[in-house]
């Protein structure tokens, strides 16, 4: 059936692994333009202060892309991350488990153990106090021990972005979890978590929802990207409706109206996503841009530490530094992480153990 939000028939399948396929690079650029915030960084070490106040036109452009739209990359990782999961699985057996988590070992574990060595060097070799806008740490202090460098690679990663990685792996090893909850709780696992998560605004419970959800679509048969196109209209008008009051309420209420309708945001960008792959037959994203992907992930993150620093010493007396800063920072980050990824890609050695494939 044309548009069914059930994956029933071969042509529906195809589009949505079309979608699946492009909309992975956008969603790294998404996560590259959140890291990249100067307002969430320790700026005043660099002697920029009052920012929000010095610097309106950067505040308002960096709180719409970085703290508003970006948000929304995470989520839907996580949602295709849980639905891959158990895509095209009939029965989940212990050796489908066992198969899975052989994949996954060569596709997550590997990739996230070698970048966050290749960081702990980098880190060694650029020297810790010279990068001014990291976060504090006790690896590199004089009372170095095991557990502390156990604590920065698996507890909280070096490579800071990782940390999606980590949990992903941790959420991929108890999917045999996930899928009985989901068998005996149908929507209601999911359900139980959105209110979890809204009433304890926890990462590690907001993790275990959009991974779940994407859990429930697949093995549920449904069409989530269907879904999305088909509200995308509403989803819109939440999400600007949403903008335009949030100032006023902020100022009434001192909270954030969009943090609480974060899900249409979501269901914007999936749906805009799976319409344009609907319309446009062709490759909307070239190979190696879309190849990249991950390795603009994984790597971006020293860089939106090194090069603000960089950029504001050199464009610090310029009106609009902040923004030169960030508009530089987020694209030297992308087109190296393009250039990186075809010379790594180029090497199968290094292709399996930095990016998984």
């Amino acid at each position: 059936m044309k548009d069914s939000i059930y994956l029933y028939n071969e042509e529906e399948n195809k589009l949505l692994s079309r979608t699946i396929s492009f909309i992975r690079f956008p969603l790294c650029v998404l996560v590259v333009i959140l890291h990249s915030d100067l307002l969430a960084k320790p700026i005043y070490r660099l002697g920029i202060l009052d920012i929000e106040q010095n610097a309106p036109i950067y505040t308002s452009i960096s709180c719409f892309f970085s703290r508003y739209l970006a948000y929304s990359a995470v989520p839907i990782f996580f949602i295709i991350s849980g639905f891959l999961f158990f895509y095209n699985i009939k029965e989940f057996t212990l050796s489908v488990y066992k198969n899975k988590l052989v994949t996954r070992v060569k596709s997550l574990f590997i990739p996230y153990l070698c970048w966050c060595l290749l960081y702990f060097l980098l880190y060694i070799l650029i020297g810790p106090d010279n990068i001014v806008l990291r976060d504090e740490s006790k690896l590199f202090d004089n009372d170095f021990s095991w557990f502390s460098f156990v604590y920065e690679v698996f507890i909280k990663p070096i490579d800071g972005p990782l940390w999606f990685i980590r949990n992903l792996i941790v959420m991929v090893v108890s999917t045999p979890l996930f899928y009985y909850g989901i068998k005996r709780l149908k929507i209601f696992l999911p359900a139980i978590l959105f209110c979890l998560n809204y009433y304890f605004q926890s990462p590690v419970i907001e993790s275990l929802f959009w991974f779940d959800l994407g859990v429930y679509f697949a093995i549920e048969r449904i069409n989530f990207m269907q879904i999305c196109k088909r509200i995308l209209f509403l989803s819109l008008l939440v999400c600007i409706t949403s903008i335009i009051c949030d100032h006023y309420c902020f100022q009434l209420l001192h909270i954030h109206l969009y943090k609480y309708l974060s899900i249409f945001k979501i269901s914007s960008v999936i749906g805009i996503s799976y319409y344009l792959a609907s319309k446009y037959k062709g490759k909307l994203v070239p190979d190696l841009l879309s190849d990249s992907s991950f390795i603009i992930y994984a790597y971006h993150g020293l860089l939106t530490l090194l090069l603000p620093q960089l950029f504001i010493n050199i464009f610090s007396s310029l009106l609009g530094c902040e923004l030169l800063t960030y508009l530089l920072t987020i694209t030297i980050i992308i087109i190296g992480g393009v250039f990186l990824s075809y010379v790594i890609h180029r090497n199968e050695l290094l292709r399996s153990i930095f990016s998984g494939r």
